[in-house]
């Protein structure tokens, strides 16, 4: 005997049979569209169905939540799973949304902020944060690369003697008017005699020449004879002279020289703070006060030393033909009074008379 239980549904009927005496399917009709259920007990979802035992074999249950009915074979509640439905339509595109306006950020007139306006419209005001506080300091980085050579400048009449052109490197830099056989600017030194210029530094009471000389003589010599030295170092002077200072200067005796020394902190400090930061092997100086000692070398009788010593002579004699120079080396930071024959060049820092 087949037991038979009906599904009213909107468009299919869905049939099933089950055999009486064993509980073997013989019949399933596919199960779609499912909206009504009769004969059966429906619960709301799945955790709801009942142990399936042998009392309730072939029972059917359906439940709302999966929209599946289950029947209890063999111990265990299975499903009759519909068919899924068609895919339905796309929707239609949207229409496109309106253009956005780009904003601007204008100064307030105090320079207290910033006033934002987005399109035609004022959108609002951005004020400055207060000054936050002092970070702390930053870690000591790598020693640079040295710098480019600078250009040395000159000075040329004007045809009409009224002043200076003064040029550096290839380069017009500008006039100096009202020039005379000798021209002092702040911080400047015009050498009347070739129209050289060099910076200027006041120590304490002294105005020095902040760089080397760089006047032609035959008692001069540019190191390893190569001009492109003198560009930066000056001239080395070999000893003994007296009178080659632009006018209004002079090359400084002995006590001149250790009232610089003195001055700067001592012997044993002093080469520290007259030395040049770059251009030095080791032991590289602060410039403290704009000296700017580059360490020139020396010549005896050939040019050696450069970057590793400077020496300025004095215009003091310890003996005949030994004179008194000040010595700043990359060995240390000190600037030691020297004596040296005159055969040796040196450099030659002026001051002001």
């Amino acid at each position: 005997m087949t037991n038979k239980i009906t599904l009213s549904t909107a468009a299919v009927a869905i049939t099933f049979s089950l055999l009486a005496c064993n509980g073997d399917v013989t019949e399933v009709t596919e199960i779609t569209n499912v909206t009504e259920v009769i004969g059966m007990k429906v619960i709301k979802t799945g955790e709801d169905l009942p142990e399936c035992s042998i009392d309730n074999e072939g029972a059917m249950i359906y439940s709302t939540d999966s929209l599946k009915a289950y029947y209890c074979i063999n111990k265990k509640w299975a499903s009759l799973n519909g068919k899924d439905g068609a895919d339905g339509k796309n929707g239609a595109d949207g229409q496109n949304g309106h253009d956005g306006n780009s904003c601007t950020a204008e100064l307030l007139p105090d320079s207290s902020g910033y006033k934002i306006i987005c399109g035609e419209d004022s959108a609002g005001i951005v004020l400055n944060g207060e000054k936050g506080d002092k970070g702390d300091d930053g870690l000591k980085g790598n020693e640079g690369q040295k710098g480019n050579d600078g250009n040395s400048c000159t000075a040329k009449n004007l045809p009409d003697s009224s002043g200076y052109k003064i040029i550096c490197g290839e380069d017009s830099v500008g006039v100096v008017l009202n020039g005379k056989d000798f021209k002092e600017m702040e911080g400047y030194l015009i050498d009347s005699r070739d129209g050289q210029i060099y910076k200027t530094v006041t120590i304490g009471t002294q105005t020095w020449m902040a760089e080397n000389l760089n006047y032609s003589t035959e008692d001069g010599v540019c190191y390893n004879n190569d001009p492109i030295y003198c560009k930066t170092y000056g001239k080395l002077y070999y000893g003994g002279l007296k009178t080659i200072c632009p006018i209004g200067w002079h090359i400084p005796d002995i006590d001149e020289i250790e009232i610089l020394i003195e001055f700067a902190g001592g012997t044993s400090v002093a080469g520290k703070a007259l030395k040049t930061i770059n251009g030095w092997e080791e032991k590289k100086g602060s410039d403290d006060y704009g000296f700017s000692a580059f360490p020139a070398g020396m010549s005896y009788p050939n040019s050696h030393s450069i970057g590793v010593e400077t020496n300025f002579w004095s215009s003091s004699i310890y003996s005949d033909n030994t004179f008194y120079h000040m010595q700043l080396t990359s060995a240390d930071y000190t600037a030691e009074i020297k004596k040296g024959h005159i055969s040796n060049a040196f450099s030659i820092r002026c001051i002001k008379d």
